[in-house]
């Protein structure tokens, strides 16, 4: 059975909602303008992309003709030369831009879960823990505080407004019904020329139409054909991008499944544990058997949910519209090694948020009043919980510095962690420090051009360079203090002492960080040190 018609008496408090569901993601997010470009992809993006310095018919036509940086993505380009022509490349535009258009796609999450959960106060909170876990959850941040990543949020947005329409479709017939599809087409149509990962959409309709809609019935030939023009334009949008994407050679289509199997079991884990998440996490690193145990594993979880697909539709129609969200960015990625990023799960996890807030609605509709305080209860504690994540998180991306010091303190192996922290101390004139990153980049991988030409750039401009360990060891760990990363900093501090002991900043920096860390006795002891070295001498 269908969702029950939304009554136009009701759809005024339910925008209500959504914009105040809105409003508070946004406040979450509000440090966000704050925050800088970094270089990874911004400055190709933004700062030195040809066809964006204006919005002359020149430019126009270069946005919807370009392969440029391996995307059509025409409307994209649009919003970077929009923001670009009415305040100029200061972040906090693109940054604000990023942060209004995520909050108003939880809002129209909202909107989603109201319609396919069905009227009722049980549905209402439900399809508002659904939306919040979408505005609140950690793993969202990439997209929302990384200034390339605003397309991606704007495809988002368009895609959930064609779902939207779509499931306003299903309460009508006729020529009514033809409408809303038509405004669902045209929805789906913007969104793919925001950005092409939204692709999945006639597999998300087609999903509803079997459950909960169950249009495959009498409507089921005028269904089909509505799912057909669906098909007909993510293929276009696919069309479009193949020849961008797929250029190369050399990297087969065995190891891109390998990839996307292992991309879908680590998204869904880090929904589970949004912590230390990093920007570039290499997938399948080094090949052998170890590679397939993730598709191996997605494989049984599909496999045995077809197998239970009577008794949980629900469970498999979840996981076959998060499997065909997940897999665009490998199936049309270029030759070269693939690395999972949070951004590609922006719009796939959505459907676990979707599932756990049917869940909760269902839970909460089948206890007493006792039981359903305290489910609420937890579910607030959780929102909170992610919500402090969430704050942390965009710490990491206020610069270059911080976000890849962030990435090596969680992978300290990470090639373009170590390779991007170089470039951004270099341009701080930290050369000391970028000498000594440099070095253990080459000698990690002693093949990599760029960490050789940049050191001997270095060499020749300023001759040989002694690296400052103690700066190296006190810097690092400013950085990842500020970074909420307390233990971490006191370890580096630790290291600076045992090269100087005299560093009073040193002491001082330590102190703070014992402090945050509780450890009171040795961070009093640090203070008296501090003060001693710089006490006046009698």
């Amino acid at each position: 059975m269908s969702p029950p018609r939304a009554s136009r008496r009701g759809a005024l408090p339910a925008l209500a909602a959504a914009l105040g569901i809105a409003l508070l993601v946004a406040a979450v997010y509000l440090p966000s303008p704050r925050n800088g470009f970094v270089n990874w992809d911004d400055r190709a993006m933004i700062h030195e992309n040809p066809g964006i310095h204006d919005l002359s018919w020149g430019s126009l036509v270069w946005m919807f003709t370009t392969d440029y940086m391996s995307a059509y993505q025409p409307l994209g380009w649009l919003a970077y030369a929009s923001i670009r022509r009415l305040q100029g490349l200061d972040p906090k535009g693109f940054h604000l831009a990023s942060l209004a258009t995520h909050a108003a796609g939880a809002g129209v999450l909202f909107l989603v879960g109201l319609r396919l959960f069905g009227p009722g106060r049980c549905s209402w909170l439900g399809a508002a823990i659904a939306a919040l876990l979408f505005g609140l959850h950690p793993l969202q941040v990439e997209a929302v505080a990384w200034a390339t990543g605003l397309a991606d949020l704007l495809g988002t947005l368009f895609f959930l407004l064609a779902f939207l329409l779509y499931l306003e479709a299903s309460d009508h017939e006729g020529r009514g019904r033809l409408s809303w599809v038509g405004f669902s087409l045209a929805s789906f149509a913007v969104s793919g020329l925001c950005r092409w990962k939204g692709v999945c959409l006639p597999v998300v309709l087609a999903a509803v139409s079997l459950w909960p809609l169950q249009r495959f019935g009498k409507a089921g030939r005028r269904t089909w054909a509505e799912l057909g023009a669906f098909a007909a334009l993510a293929a276009a949008v696919v069309g479009a991008n193949v020849y961008a994407k797929v250029r190369g050679a050399g990297y087969g289509l065995d190891l891109r499944l390998a990839e996307a199997g292992s991309a879908a079991m680590l998204y869904a884990w880090k929904t589970i544990w949004p912590f230390d998440l990093i920007p570039l996490s290499e997938l399948c690193a080094g090949g052998g058997a170890s590679a397939w145990l993730p598709l191996g594993l997605a494989t049984l979880v599909t496999a045995g949910l077809l197998a239970k697909r009577r008794a949980w539709p629900e469970a498999l129609a979840v996981w076959l519209c998060y499997l065909a969200a997940v897999a665009p960015p490998f199936a049309l990625k270029g030759p070269g090694p693939v690395f999972a990023q949070d951004l590609h799960a922006y719009l796939a996890c959505s459907a676990f948020y979707l599932a756990a807030g049917a869940a909760l609605s269902r839970g909460l509709s089948s206890i007493g009043s006792t039981g359903r305080t305290a489910l609420l209860a937890m579910a607030a504690v959780v929102l909170a919980g992610l919500a402090v994540r969430t704050s942390r998180q965009l710490k990491v991306w206020k610069d270059s510095i911080s976000l890849w010091t962030h990435t090596l303190a969680v992978d300290e192996a990470s090639h373009p962690g170590r390779t991007n922290l170089a470039a951004a101390l270099l341009k701080k004139d930290r050369y000391g420090e970028a000498v000594l990153h440099l070095r253990e980049q080459l000698r990690r991988h002693p093949d990599d051009g760029v960490a050789r030409f940049n050191l001997e750039q270095i060499v020749k401009q300023l001759g040989p360079v002694k690296p400052d360990l103690v700066h190296y060891h006190n810097n690092l760990g400013a950085d990842l203090f500020q970074l909420g990363r307390p233990e971490d900093a006191a370890y580096h501090f630790t290291k600076a002492l045992a090269l100087d002991p005299r560093s009073a900043d040193t002491h001082q920096n330590l102190a703070g960080a014992l402090l945050e860390l509780g450890r009171l006795d040795q961070a009093g002891r640090h203070y008296e040190r501090c003060l001693a070295l710089t006490r006046p001498s009698p």
